[in-house]
């Protein structure tokens, strides 16, 4: 038991230090007129950058301002550059400077900050925002915009994301090119056997051959007797041992039928007809029930046979 407790402390340290290593440095950097709220905006920046868990966030607007006191560009215009602070945070050994500046702007104050990157000089993340500043809870509500929208996902981290997604969308429209282009080989391998069983006379469906009669809407109505009979006695194909098809097998073929003729349109409409069953039952297409005849009835026929 403690050896387990041992082992378990040096994988959470393990874990730790991990996590530690990935977090990445970064020195904020504050410039303003008023140096209260550029306290308290560092600090809270620093803050916000911490609780990401993606930072470790160190305030640095009194050494950055020493060290851009001794250049003399800075000292003539007061302005400096990202390629200057990048410079700065290499020195300070960060991997990223936060800049944020406020502003006076028509009445308001305009505060603007960037997340530089020290060894490329390029700006990874940008948060801008307007407010009159005039309370500390409005002032604590900027911050939290700006740290939120400053440790969100980088401009880089989101192109790569969007590229990634856009391959993944151009891979699913590659396969579904190739399923359609499937399909419609598919289809024309199915068309072209549906054309060679009309020639043949009759078409397999499921465990049975069904007879393909083109010209049914044409064929007058028979009765029971009579459609046995030509059942008993009919040479298709060569083959003898067709008979009426049982009520399942009906509905099936004629749920078959309206892929097949939607497929290929020369092959007959079975759907729209009332045919002869085993047993002297009928469909009757008019309201989709079976019937039992009770003398006299008459239908189209319809013949199959097992496989």
């Amino acid at each position: 038991m403690i050896i387990m407790k041992k082992v378990l402390i040096i994988l959470l340290s393990l874990l730790s230090l991990t996590t530690f290593a990935q977090q990445k440095k970064v020195a904020v950097y504050v410039t303003g007129q008023e140096s209260g709220i550029n306290k308290v905006l560092g600090d809270q920046l620093v803050a916000g950058f911490a609780q990401s868990g993606k930072y470790i966030a160190i305030e640095r607007t009194a050494s950055f301002l020493a060290e851009l006191g001794k250049e003399q560009n800075y000292q003539r215009t007061g302005a400096v550059d990202d390629n200057e602070l990048s410079r700065l945070g290499k020195q300070f050994g960060v991997q990223l400077v936060c800049v944020a500046d406020i502003s006076d702007v028509f009445g308001q104050k305009y505060i603007s900050a960037r997340l530089i990157d020290v060894e490329s000089a390029e700006v990874v993340n940008t948060s801008n925002t307007s407010s009159q500043l005039d309370s500390m809870d409005e002032l604590l509500n900027v911050t939290n915009k700006l740290t939120k929208e400053l440790t969100s996902k980088t401009v880089q981290e989101k192109a790569a994301e969007a590229a990634a997604q856009l391959q993944r969308e151009e891979e699913q429209k590659r396969k579904k090119m190739e399923q359609d282009s499937i399909a419609t080989v598919r289809e024309k391998e199915e068309i072209e056997q549906i054309k060679q069983a009309i020639e043949k006379g009759y078409i397999k469906i499921d465990n049975f051959l069904v007879m393909i009669n083109t010209n049914i809407g044409n064929t007058d109505f028979v009765g029971y007797k009579e459609a046995y009979k030509t059942a008993e006695q009919l040479d298709l194909g060569g083959m003898y041992g067709w008979r009426l098809p049982t009520l399942n097998e009906i509905v099936r073929i004629k749920n078959e039928s309206v892929r097949l003729h939607n497929l290929y349109g020369l092959f007959p409409r079975y759907y729209r007809y009332t045919f002869w069953c085993a047993a002297e039952y009928y469909w009757h297409d008019s309201d989709g029930l079976y019937e039992k005849c009770i003398g006299g009835c008459r239908a189209r026929a319809i013949y199959v046979r097992s496989l």
